[in-house]
């Protein structure tokens, strides 16, 4: 086995470039909608003019830089309050951007414990929470773990009014004293009996999971190319059709570009791709899968309209047709971290999320 590459060796980089970026606010957007939050606080960023009878948008504002601003940083402006922070790069740890892929961030404080909680709501207004499994008043909070900038593990919490309940490991990553991931141990809900450990060897920029026998946690080989990663769920699929991978991970300047795949016996292409600029998520398309009849496969487009403050998530089908208009509302915090975003859907149910430090 050749020595693994660099990028499996997961160290907190610098802040980074050093272009700053200020967003030019351009026309307010009003939606369609009697929600309770003010029609006149929806305000858009990404987006220039837009002509909300044709569904179309203008570009949007141009960037500029200024010499004189903190190096190594970049600038997001708070629509809602008129600040501007600072951020930090998003890591290069193929194990953690995997488990972000999904949330509204990918950059979050590696380092400290960072907790995580996403409340669903039948109904956002009245607060009438979807709880699932857990008992009514019971919450639920994911906490991703780092030590000296490594991310270790992920642990949940359950908590009530009188505090928590339990604390169990969800999973813990051993590393050599290179930093290098040497496996993962997988435990069982709610105890501290391991379930399935998972070994990792390396072959230059390629990583294979339990020897090619099964996957390791979502995927089985991990191929590391200079600017994005490529995921596969099956070691033997890999084998044959390497040019296929189920999921691949872009940077590109200051964006990164998620796209996930769909594969069948007849059948290969995008299904899903979202879009995060400056580590926050501002756009994701999705294709409807039609197995039967490929001609007749469509899809939309969610297009987020701030990084921070309040604005909207615009929905549009293929052709461009604004088919719905959600209320988006998020906060990044002083240190450049999105610490909330809640999205209320035009029925009134809803979701928000909170990223904060481990404080249990």
């Amino acid at each position: 086995m050749k020595k693994p590459k660099s990028f499996f060796i997961v160290k907190r980089k610098t802040i980074i470039i050093i272009t700053a970026i200020f967003i030019l606010i351009t026309n307010s957007c009003q939606a369609k909608n009697d929600d309770k939050i003010s029609n006149d606080d929806l305000v858009i960023t990404y987006l220039g003019e837009n002509n909300i009878e044709t569904g179309s948008y203008e570009p949007a504002a141009e960037f500029f830089t200024d010499d004189g601003l903190r190096a190594n940083g970049n600038k997001i402006l708070d629509t809602d309050a008129g600040n501007v922070f600072f951020v930090t790069e998003v890591p290069r740890d193929p194990f953690l951007l995997y488990r972000l892929k999904n949330f509204p961030t990918l950059i979050i404080d590696i380092s400290e414990n960072v907790v995580q909680q996403r409340i669903s709501y039948n109904n956002y207004y009245t607060r009438d929470i979807i709880y699932g499994d857990n008992v009514k008043g019971v919450s639920r909070y994911t906490i991703y773990q780092f030590e000296n900038e490594l991310f270790n593990g992920i642990e949940s919490v359950l908590s009530d009014k009188t505090g928590v309940i339990e604390r169990y490991k969800q999973i813990e990553i051993f590393r050599n004293q290179d930093g290098v991931i040497n496996s993962i141990d997988e435990y069982r809900l709610g105890t501290d009996q391991v379930s399935r450990q998972h070994s990792f060897s390396y072959d230059d920029n390629i990583l294979i999971a339990n020897d090619g026998l099964r996957s390791g946690l979502a995927y089985e080989v991990l191929v590391e190319e200079e600017d994005r990663y490529l995921y596969y769920r099956d070691y033997q699929r890999y084998i044959i059709e390497p040019e296929k991978p189920d999921t691949t991970i872009e940077f590109v300047d200051e964006n990164v570009i998620i796209t996930e795949y769909y594969k069948s016996l007849l059948n290969y292409y995008v299904y899903s791709k979202f879009y995060f600029t400056n580590g926050i998520l501002m756009k994701r398309e999705y294709m409807d899968r039609y197995f039967l009849n490929m001609d007749n496969m469509d899809g939309y487009i969610e297009t987020y309209t701030v990084s921070s403050g309040k604005g909207e998530i615009i929905v549009t089908n293929t052709s461009g047709e604004i088919t719905e208009r959600r209320i988006l509302e998020r906060r990044i915090n002083a240190a450049g971290y999105l610490e909330y975003e809640l999205v209320i859907y035009p029925s009134g149910n809803g979701y928000e999320y909170f990223f904060t430090k481990d404080m249990f």
